[in-house]
């Protein structure tokens, strides 16, 4: 038994490591890996088997790191779970968790079990025992992880029946598989504890359940409880946090108390309880949003600090020997998942061009089935840390390979909507051509504007009954904005494409545009600035009725000169945005050109982000420069830069 002083100072330097892990994994994010690889390796690293920094004893005496992190995430898998979301789609994911689970589960077990005669650690289990390992290994395999899915989907900004199926059934299963572990916990419990399977020990597993239920209805109040205090955020995700650590030291109390009174263990499973509890608030309370942003913003820290512990506890030396098996349970799982998602799509009747691409989402393997392993390290010290390096393995091959088939089944089934890549990039546009949707007055006025500022216009609105002219403007009329209708109005050449149409036809101009029109700047008047967050991500310049006044009146207060030019009373001045299409200009001084000299250079954007601008400054082809100045020596600047 360590002193405090000693456990203060393995503390510290594994606080240490797992600042470094963040930073290696964000490193690792930006080159596409998965970013818990990067938790995982260093913890490898700093581990027994390596550098040492972290001995054996030591992970075993930051055991209490696990227990916090564990029951976070079956807190997030609760979470996850919200009815509301998916109940359109409950029969596509109804089946397939059912028959994805089934399989999984069945196959897994089966596989393990005929390898446990040369799996090293398992090798000199009696039978009971090498079925007792199998329960458990199934289980694991069954994991799916959500976070995975879910990141996925939101970078390719998948939506679609498919994609509702797939997060469906990502989430619905990590509640299933805490299910099954929970029994094949209790099983495996009984056989290492030598108790006799009985109507006695079935009904003990029914009670274990039923208590799970219990204790994660009693642990829901005391979380909403914790979510209601008016206390500083910090203290009151420290409190929910300790929550869900004290539910496995209760838990384990339970167990090592049975134990040691009567024939029988009782063990409760830890992650059951919490995931009930973060189910039930998630979706019978009113303090939903609070508890999904608390467990967002917290999981970073927590997650590093699981993911390189657990990499500090693989035994590396066992990897070495069982490798072989590792790659045949990686394989079989794969089999398995095929043959359940393809099962499941059949009895929902599905689309077959679903049911043939559908194993290749349910591949990724993260948080949830990592405890399952590490919780069996916790529960079997004799040999739960070579099972978890085993299991961890596969894990980790899983969350390598799994989001790049996710990508591909989601592309595949037609439901990703990533910006078309054009090869002639800003190159393939007209510097001086709009599309403006919108209806007929202020997207008028716009026109008109730009016209004056010798811009070609085309305007679409979804008032006009048939095509009209105003002046020498040509408005075209659109029942509905398709992307068939924005290439004949010339969006794949245009600079800007304008929309100011309703809210629910606006966001349509503006997926399609970011989809299928990335060299232009897309620009969105929108009613109120509750709904300019799904604007933002589409890389929308937003403009909001609520505060474009009080905006521009506070640039009339502070400097009327610049606000003139923005009104455009100003009429001998004026200030534009010039793409630097000279081939010359490889990397020359701002200092050093010879622009007219009534010509100031407002800013300068490379690749969409702002530089910060001196004498010094290097122009390069592709930047676009703001400036300002008369009109008679724009045109000039316009030249020099084209």
């Amino acid at each position: 038994m360590l002193d405090f002083n000693s456990l203060l100072v393995i503390a510290s330097t594994f606080f240490l490591i797992s600042i470094s892990a963040g930073w290696i994994g964000d490193n690792l994010a930006k080159i596409k890996f998965p970013i818990i690889t990067g938790f995982l390796l260093t913890g490898i690293l700093a581990g027994p088997y390596v550098l040492g920094i972290i001995s054996t004893e030591a992970a075993r005496q930051l055991a209490f790191v696990d227990k916090f992190a564990l029951g976070f995430i079956a807190f997030s898998a609760g979470s996850e779970l919200y009815l509301k979301d998916i109940w359109d789609r409950i029969n596509s994911i109804k089946w397939t968790t059912i028959c994805l689970s089934f399989f999984t589960f069945t196959l897994g077990t089966i596989a393990t079990f005929f390898l446990t005669d040369y799996i090293p650690f398992t090798s000199v289990m009696s039978h009971y025992m090498k079925f007792a390992v199998s329960l458990l290994s199934g289980s694991v395999l069954v994991a799916i992880s959500p976070s995975s899915a879910i990141a996925t989907v939101k970078e390719l900004r998948a939506k679609g029946p498919f994609t509702k199926t797939v997060l469906g059934v990502t989430i619905i299963i990590d509640i299933v598989v805490i299910f099954l572990f929970a029994f094949s916990s209790s099983i495996a419990d009984a056989i290492f504890s030598n108790i006799s399977p009985s109507f006695a020990f079935f009904g003990l597993l029914i009670l274990e359940i039923f208590g799970a239920f219990v204790l994660g209805a009693i642990i829901s109040l005391v979380l909403l409880l914790f979510l209601s205090l008016h206390v500083p955020k910090m203290l009151r995700t420290f409190l929910v946090i300790s929550v869900g650590y004290l539910t496995f030291v209760v838990s384990f109390a339970i167990r090592d108390y049975t134990h040691a009174s009567f024939d029988y263990e009782i063990l409760i499973e830890p992650l059951l309880i919490c995931l009930i509890a973060g189910f039930l608030v998630t979706n019978f309370s009113a303090y939903r949003e609070r508890f999904a942003i608390l467990l967002h913003k917290s999981h970073m820290p927590i997650f590093i600090a699981f993911f390189t512990l657990t990499g500090a506890s693989l035994t590396l030396d066992v990897i070495s020997k069982i490798w072989e098996f590792t790659l045949i349970l990686f394989f079989v799982r794969l089999g398995a998942i095929f043959i359940g998602s393809f099962t499941g799509g059949l009895i929902a009747k599905e689309p077959y061009v679903f049911n043939k691409i559908s194993w290749m989402s349910y591949i990724t393997q993260a948080g949830v089935g990592l405890g399952l392993a590490k919780e069996v390290a916790i529960v079997f010290p004799a040999w739960g840390e070579k099972f978890a390096t085993m299991m961890v393995s596969i894990i980790i091959l899983n969350q390598l390979v799994g989001p790049i088939f996710l990508k591909w089944a989601l592309k595949l089934a037609k439901e990703a909507h990533v910006p078309i890549v054009n090869p002639l990039g800003k190159r393939g546009r007209k510097e001086r051509f709009a599309v403006i949707f919108g209806n007929e007055g202020q997207a008028l006025a716009l026109a008109m504007n730009l016209r004056s500022h010798n811009w070609e216009v085309m305007v679409a609105s979804t008032e006009s009954k048939k095509q009209k002219r105003l002046g020498n403007l040509d408005i075209i009329p659109l029942s509905q904005v398709t992307l068939d209708q924005m290439r004949e109005l010339g969006c794949d050449k245009a600079r800007a494409i304008i929309s100011m149409l309703p809210e629910d036809k606006n966001f349509n101009v503006c997926e399609l545009a970011f989809e299928y029109f990335p060299q232009a700047d897309l620009i969105a008047y929108v009613a109120t600035q509750q709904n300019s967050g799904r604007y933002k991500e589409l890389g929308a310049f937003i403009i909001s009725p609520s505060t474009a006044i009080v905006s521009l009146m506070d640039h009339v207060v502070r400097s009327p000169s610049s606000a003139s030019l923005l009104l455009g009373l100003d009429h001998d001045r004026d200030i534009i945005d010039i793409v630097v299409k000279n081939p010359n200009f490889r990397r020359v001084k701002l200092k050093d050109l010879k622009l007219p000299p009534n010509i100031l250079v407002v800013s300068i954007h490379r690749n969409k982000k702002p530089l910060h601008i001196h004498g010094h400054t290097l122009i390069q082809e592709g930047d676009l420069v703001t400036v300002v100045g008369p009109n008679s020596d724009i045109n000039d600047a316009i030249l020099k830069f084209g």
